[in-house]
Formats: structure tokens, C-alpha cells, sequence
């Protein structure tokens, strides 16, 4: 089940950056590849669809969008992102790079290949805002299993291959772009009161 809400308000997100909303996409019980690292499920999947532009290209940090319920006291991180340049759809894709939180090697103790890269020097930002009082939530990305992915692991023990996947600070490709942010919402007794933030910052109270 699909519901919508449509918006049209803009922020800034610090000086050089603005965002304006532009639709609000809930599907429920939709199945997708990313999996929460908990043992609840994902009941939503709340996709934000939302255009930044910047003064001069500089650098944004995407991993610092969250989603924070306000009720049940959980902030979660971004779970997929997906951009593209303008209103085309050339090019879509992401504006950043994507990097691996776990380490995923075959056999051989070669990177699969069409995955994500696997770096620890490139920092992973969500976990330096601080919000008193609420767990942070990650999902995780299932990729596929690892003889799919390597000639090398295609006689081993089948496994599969899933991480949690985030994007660094770094400068976008275009000065402007459409982009989405997805992020889960799990079942809970209590209605969620959702909101988006940037880094610590207030961005907007999401409508259902």
C-alpha cells in the first residue's frame, strides 16, 4: 500500500546548501533488499523526495540526513539514496560515493565485485550527532549471496552477503539535483511522530 503527501517548503540546511521537499512516498509493508540489523521488521519504508542545490558544488554531507521518531524515542539512519541532475533521469543514480560498514571478501580475500568499496578511512559521520535518549536504528543491504557475486566462492559454503552501507562527505557531481532519501519505520505499539533532520539540525515534521 502506497500513500503520499505532497509539500513544497524549502530550508537551509547550513550556507551554502538548501533543500526543498517536494513529495512524501509511504509504502507499507513493502519488501525491499535492506534488512534491519534487529530482530523487528520494517513495517514502512518512508522515501523523501527533496531537491538540493548549492552556491558553488561545495561539499554535503548525505549521511547526516536521519529520521527521528519523536515518540518511541528511535533515529534512523538513511537506508538507500538515489539522485539525478535536474528533472532528467540521465544519470540517476547517486551523487556520492557509497561505502561498506562491514568488510565483505571471498575466498581469495578479494572485494566482490559490484559492490559497494570497503574503506574505513572514509568516515562515517551518522554517529557523531548525538541525540540523548534514542537508539539509533541502522538497516542493513542485501546484496546477494557470495557465489553470485565471485567465481572464487562458487564451490564454497553459500552465504549471504549484507552490510550496512553509508555515504561520506563529500562534493556532488551537479550544483543542484532531485534527489531521494529512504529511510525504514518499524512496527511499534505507539504511533510514530516523524521528523528529518540534518546533522542536529530541525529540517521538517513528516505528514502521513
Amino acid at each position: 500500500m502506497l500513500s503520499q503527501a505532497i509539500y513544497s517548503q524549502t530550508v537551509n540546511l547550513d550556507s551554502i546548501h538548501t533543500l526543498e521537499i517536494k513529495k512524501i512516498e509511504i509504502n507499507n509493508g513493502l519488501r525491499t533488499r535492506v534488512n534491519r540489523s534487529s530482530k523487528k521488521e520494517n513495517d514502512k519504508i518512508i522515501s523523501i523526495k527533496c531537491i538540493i542545490r548549492s552556491n558553488d558544488k561545495d561539499s554535503i554531507d548525505i549521511n547526516a540526513f536521519s529520521l527521528i521518531d519523536t515518540e518511541n524515542k528511535v533515529r534512523y539512519r538513511l537506508s538507500d539514496y538515489q539522485a539525478h541532475k535536474g528533472r532528467s533521469v540521465i544519470g540517476f543514480g547517486h551523487t556520492h560515493e557509497s561505502y561498506l560498514k562491514s568488510k565483505l571478501v571471498d575466498k581469495k580475500g578479494k572485494p566482490y565485485k559490484l559492490l559497494p568499496k570497503y574503506d574505513p578511512s572514509k568516515k562515517d559521520s551518522f554517529n557523531t550527532f548525538k541525540f540523548e535518549g534514542y537508539e539509533n536504528c541502522e538497516t542493513r543491504t542485501y546484496f546477494g549471496t557470495n557465489r553470485r557475486h565471485s567465481a572464487n566462492d562458487l564451490f564454497e559454503k553459500q552465504k549471504r552477503l549484507i552490510s550496512v552501507v553509508y555515504y561520506p562527505h563529500s562534493k556532488p557531481k551537479w550544483e543542484q539535483f532531485v534527489c531521494f532519501l529512504s529511510f525504514p519505520c518499524l512496527n511499534s505499539d505507539n504511533q510514530p511522530k516523524l521528523e528529518l533532520y540534518y546533522g542536529n539540525k530541525f529540517i521538517s515534521k513528516i505528514r502521513k
